[in-house]
């Protein structure tokens, strides 16, 4: 497959739409506009203008060696964090459609599923066309996502707290867990970029050919290493156990997927090494999924295709008959595919050295107890042999993580099966220590459910399933994530009862621990072993 053979894919003949006019009603006035410079960006642009009278300004904008300092600690923790919505997904994806045609149904599962919802577009997709075109298609995004929350199109817009530009976030009004960040860098198409935005592209950037990238709108410029830091800082406010992006592990030299994919992975894999919270990054194929065979179908396919029709209103060229059955060839193949193709995790204790993983029972050799930590939350019908799957097994069914030393555990996230008749209602985790944290329902659709606690240290956790569904015939889980949490330094506090003082022989003296422990005592003052 080469660019030409699939050009509306690229935004090569894309034409303008019309912007979407915000039901703003009650709201007027609270949508702030993202395109207001910040005071950092308007003293940098006093300085390059002054700098490109000089002989300096060459060296400065053409240098691919510029030195930006590295995201610090400090500037990292002074990330705004959200209130109230953390532990869920975030996606990071390059263009206004490469999370409906390539993460669906995913992002539509976290959605309906009530989870914490983020995603990241890089650039404007805008392919070299200016505002009224790239504009319409941030409204289009917009649009999408109310569709798929079934709330009205109405958004919120706040400052993101980071520190290289007046990046805003846009929260639904009446769904505040779906948000989106537009970074509006421009289009690359093969990485060349276009003659309207000087010929810039993420990946010039990432390769170092250019210092600098302008934004479409003209009002911020960032640096590789700027792009790595909003990325990190995003990260680090949002809180995601989950991080999706494109596809690091295509070959840069081909042709078969778009430069812009693979640039927005590298950067956004990079910036993943500075997250440090525990979650899992997750890889997703783009356009070469149109040779690997159909895997979206049902109810997914049908609302992964209404949430795309619902996005061609504003980008028609993808579109050429939204009211009469689109989208078309290859839209409508890459919407029928969604692959998984590689993850990293950070802190999932499930997946280290020297950990071994038992089960009640497995219905085969290929739906073990071991893909219950193999990095991919998924399953049946997309990728079955994916997930662990009980032997006929519902309510008594269990799952257990055997650590080789005492592991802080701090909270896990359990992704159920996905397939609609097969649900846990009901369960429990069960530590070493002897104590255990209830679990409650999962999603039916397989969206991750994360449930924090305070650090265990422990060496097993299992998960008893306790309850299942009516039409429930093998319980399992498609992916059991267990946090590494920080080390517990702290030694148990001992308590006395009845206090110290005098008393008749025979009085009985109860010693109680704070925390599981195992208390030592001597009865002349010497020291316990």
């Amino acid at each position: 497959m080469t660019y030409a053979q699939f050009p509306p894919a690229l935004g090569l003949a894309r034409a303008t739409a019309a912007d979407k006019a915000h039901e703003m009603a009650d709201f007027k006035g609270e949508r702030v506009s993202a395109q207001s410079p910040s005071k950092r960006r308007r003293v940098s642009r006093l300085l390059l203008a002054f700098l490109t009278a000089g002989t300096m300004a060459g060296a400065l904008l053409s240098s691919p060696t510029i030195a930006v300092a590295a995201p610090t600690a400090a500037s990292v923790a002074g990330a705004v964090p959200d209130t109230g919505c953390t532990r869920g997904a975030m996606s990071i994806v390059a263009h206004t459609d490469d999370d409906l045609l390539f993460f669906n149904p995913d992002i539509l599962h976290d959605i309906e599923a009530g989870r914490c919802t983020r995603t990241v577009f890089t650039t404007a997709g805008e392919a070299g066309n200016g505002e009224d075109y790239w504009s319409s298609l941030e409204s289009g995004i917009e649009a999408t996502y109310a569709q798929m929350a079934g709330v009205a199109d109405v958004w919120r817009s706040t400052d993101s707290g980071v520190t290289a530009g007046a990046i805003k976030i846009h929260t639904l009004r009446d769904a505040p867990n779906v948000s989106v960040v537009f970074l509006r860098i421009p289009d690359g198409f093969d990485g060349s970029g276009s003659e309207t935005y000087g010929w810039e592209s993420l990946q010039k950037l990432w390769n170092r050919e250019i210092s600098l990238v302008y934004t479409v709108d003209g009002n911020e410029w960032y640096t590789r290493d700027e792009v790595r830091n909003i990325l990190v800082e995003l990260m680090t406010s949002f809180q995601p156990a989950t991080v999706r992006t494109q596809d690091w592990t295509t070959n840069p030299n081909n042709l078969d997927d778009h430069s812009d994919h693979l640039a927005t992975a590298e950067f956004a894999r990079l910036a993943n090494q500075s997250y440090t919270s525990p979650h899992t990054l997750l890889a997703y194929k783009g356009y070469p999924i149109l040779a690997y065979p159909q895997n979206v179908t049902g109810p997914d396919l049908r609302k992964s295709v209404a949430a795309f029709v619902t996005f061609a209103g504003y980008d028609m060229n993808v579109c050429n008959n939204p009211a009469e059955g689109c989208p078309d060839y290859p839209h409508d193949a890459w919407l029928e595919r969604e692959y998984l193709v590689q993850s990293e995790s950070t802190k999932n204790a499930a997946r280290e050295t020297g950990v071994t993983v038992t089960a009640s029972s497995a219905i085969s050799t290929t739906q073990s107890a071991e893909k219950a930590r193999d990095g991919f939350p998924s399953g049946e019908p997309q990728a079955a042999d994916t997930e662990w799957v009980s032997n006929g097994q519902g309510a008594g069914a269990w799952i257990q993580y055997n650590f080789p030393a005492p592991t802080p555990i701090e909270g896990v996230t359990l992704f159920d099966r996905p397939g609609l008749d097969q649900q846990i209602a009901d369960g429990t985790l069960e530590f070493s220590d002897g104590t255990s944290v209830p679990v409650g329902t999962l999603p039916n659709n397989g969206s991750g459910h994360s449930i924090n606690f305070p650090v265990h240290t422990v060496t097993s956790i299992r998960l008893n399933i306790t309850a299942v569904s009516a039409t429930t015939t093998n319980a399992g889980i498609a992916e059991f994530e267990a946090w590494r949490g920080p080390a517990d330094t702290t030694a148990p506090t001992v308590t006395v009862s009845p206090a110290s003082g005098a008393y008749p022989a025979g009085q009985q003296i109860t010693l109680t621990a704070n925390e599981p422990a195992t208390i030592y005592y001597t009865t002349d003052g010497s020291e316990p072993t």
